[in-house]
């Protein structure tokens, strides 16, 4: 019996047992763990006495999630109000995941100073703040808890932590602050810079040349990723695996120690492979730190999929893929791990971008990301589809309303713009088009690197910010702490530049800018969609780094 078909069956099994264990807790609920409020979108508490002494709270809960609302499921939120005279609101929230779903478990709190005078305070638990579905929560109580159980005591604080540096980040953001007063709340690492592929289109794999010289160079070094790992991991929601090379594809000593890292300061992952090794690395134990796998499919035909993609095999990344989302389904927990299907836009494959995604609908992707060809060398010019957006527009519209219909998130470029389009000039050659400008009119004009995620290589570079030749600001080593690089001199100044007159070239010639990532990412966290079909503006300047690395 084959590992896929294994694990459908162990999930089938589950479902039954789950099913029969509900009928029994119906029927016996009342002694040990009573059945409250079930499909009640809150439960409330009576008033609970906590001291300045133990200022924790314990969750005892048992929640079922269905997997379609698991993909809508970020955090569960503890509301606390001073008894009797506060009110529940936003500003005295404690926002926490639950880890497991359809078994009973305890859950430690910190509360906030301003919570922890002596007196009685009243809580309200909501299980999916940001689902549209609901949640069946048996037995939702809350107990003082006390500080002998020093683990948990820790997982609170490392929890209180993170939600501090995320509301901090909101505030710097609002505020355009140059000077910041906390860390990232994500990271961009990069663990190395060599990859098994030799895609074509790679902006570090893409020449002979380039994929030697960059498999030369070793991965993150121990002592590097132990001491970021002390230093930054513990303010971290997020921690990016993305760069240069295959992050899959590290030694079997560098994973172990990154995966214990993740769990002891509560990390969750984001992952961009090629697809290789999803099998190898992404077993059980590590699937619950995944936040999101990015594969990236740059064709659907085995012969286009071939030749954007050094020569791979579609079907061994395929297979990768079903391995990934049958674990998932059957893993059964209460915050999905997502799939996200990446996608090159390039003249040789939009045609089987729409029979793509009709054809990834089995695998009930979360999110499609997309991006227009950086040309990085003249060999890939010819195939950027700036030059015919027409074209682009006719198979994007196709493939954007499937994706509509599917449910799935997006990360793509709208539309082109074709209204007065001037004559295209063939990207055949680099030239110096000159500064360019801001295209962003909204929400995108507000970098999402300089306040929230931080980036470094392999080697300890620290960059600006994730894009291709972003300028370097410093080394993380025994001499320089990452908060002095995050902080420095030249990160102030690239905040303080930043939508002015001053802006660096790197900032007015940004394709993240321009494809609207972060409009698309605001708009779902308020539950509407952002409509790709309206069409936006692409410069030249920002997708062609033949001249980048001289700015």
């Amino acid at each position: 019996m084959s590992s896929s078909h294994f694990m459908s069956c162990r999930a089938i099994i589950g479902e039954l047992k789950w099913r029969l264990k509900k009928k029994l807790r119906r029927r016996i609920s009342g002694k040990d763990f009573e059945l409250l409020n079930e499909r009640s979108p809150h439960h409330l508490s009576g008033a609970v006495r906590v001291s300045p002494a133990t200022p924790f709270v314990d969750l005892d809960v048992e929640i079922d999630i269905s997997w379609e609302d698991s993909a809508t499921y970020r955090y569960s939120k503890l509301y606390f109000a001073r008894y009797p005279e506060d009110y529940f609101s936003e500003s005295q929230v404690i926002c926490f995941r639950m880890k497991q779903n359809r078994c009973r478990q305890r859950i430690r709190l910190k509360l906030p100073d301003s919570a922890v005078k002596p007196g009685k305070i009243r809580f309200r638990f909501d299980p999916l703040p940001y689902s549209k579905g609901q949640a069946c929560v048996y037995g939702c109580v809350l107990v003082p808890a006390n500080d002998s159980d020093v683990q948990s005591c820790e997982t609170a604080h490392i929890h209180a932590l993170k939600q501090a540096t995320r509301a901090a980040v909101v505030r710097s953001e609002e505020a355009q602050l140059s000077a910041l007063p906390h860390y990232p709340e994500s990271m961009s690492l990069e663990l190395q810079p060599g990859c098994n592929f030799r895609c074509g289109h790679c902006a570090t794999h893409g020449t002979p040349k380039a994929h030697a010289s960059n498999n030369r160079l070793g991965e993150i070094e121990l002592p590097i990723l132990r001491a970021l790992s002390e230093e930054v991991f513990p303010h971290l929601t997020l921690l990016h695996l993305v760069g240069r090379g295959e992050p899959l594809m590290v030694s079997d000593s560098l994973w172990d120690f990154l995966v214990k890292a993740a769990k002891r300061h509560q990390l969750l992952l984001t992952v961009v492979t090629n697809g290789y090794f999803i099998e190898r690395r992404i077993t059980e134990d590590v699937l619950p730190l995944i936040d999101t796998l990015t594969v990236s499919i740059d064709g659907l035909s085995p012969e286009v999929f071939a030749a954007n993609r050094g020569g791979a095999s579609l079907n061994k990344v395929l297979k990768g893929v079903q391995y990934f989302h049958e674990m998932r389904k059957a893993a059964c927990l209460p915050r999905r791990p997502k799939l996200c299907l990446s996608w090159t836009l390039k003249k040789n494959n939009i045609a089987e971008l729409p029979d793509f995604v009709r054809s990834m609908a089995k695998y009930e992707p979360d999110r499609y990301y997309m991006r227009h060809l950086l040309v990085c060398h003249d060999k890939d010019a010819p195939d950027s589809l700036l030059e015919v957006p027409e074209i682009a527009n006719r198979y994007l519209a196709e493939a954007y309303r499937l994706i509509e219909k599917q449910g799935a998130e997006t990360d793509c470029p709208p539309l082109f713009s074709t209204a007065a389009v001037p004559s295209r000039r063939p990207l055949s050659a680099a030239s110096d088009t000159g500064k360019g400008h801001p295209t962003a009119t909204d929400r995108d004009s507000i970098c999402h690197y300089i306040h929230r995620t931080a980036s470094i290589k392999a080697q300890g570079n620290v960059t600006t910010c994730g894009i291709y030749h972003a300028v370097t600001v410093g080394i993380f080593d025994r001499h320089n702490s990452f908060w002095s690089l995050w902080n420095g001199d030249l990160m102030q100044k690239l905040r303080r530049d930043i939508n002015t007159p001053n802006e660096w070239n790197q900032c007015r010639n940004c394709w993240y800018r321009e494809s609207r990532y972060r409009s698309q990412r605001e708009k779902r966290a308020k539950f509407s969609a952002y409509s790709l079909l309206q069409e936006s503006t692409f410069t030249e300047r920002a997708w062609d780094y033949r001249q980048r690395k001289n700015e």
